[in-house]
């Protein structure tokens, strides 16, 4: 199942800057945040250099919460970035599941039958 979202809190943290450097089929990484003050579903969305771009929506990290707590992994891409220079950014997300058993049951990262702990660096 294909998820299609805004990340948010994209305005705040000098993180519009961020998104000018970024483009339509990115690869972003999903790094749950359990400790978070305001949100204990909380799941921060991050560039591949670990830069902090925003978040998972709140409705929708109810539910991957607990899936990421229960070892579920999932890709994320960029399909959108709108506004401009001199509005605010925005950035439209498509999140997918990853399913081991179409890589044959092992990993994507590392092509192991067991991870290894690649996984938790590739897809968080």
């Amino acid at each position: 199942m294909i998820l299609h979202s805004k990340i948010a809190g994209i305005s705040f943290e000098g993180r519009q800057s961020l998104i000018q450097s970024l483009s339509v089929g990115v690869e972003l990484f999903l790094q749950r945040q359990p400790d978070n003050f305001y949100d204990k579903n909380a799941i921060k969305i991050l560039t591949k250099e670990g830069e902090h771009l925003g978040f998972i929506n709140r409705e929708l990290a109810e539910g991957m919460a607990y899936a990421m707590d229960n070892g579920n992994k999932y890709r994320v891409q960029i399909t959108d970035i709108t506004g401009s220079a001199d509005k605010n950014f925005g950035v439209n997300i498509e999140i997918e599941k990853v399913d081991f058993t179409e890589y044959g049951n092992c990993c994507p990262g590392c092509g192991r039958a067991e991870c290894n702990g690649c996984m938790g660096e590739i897809i968080k």
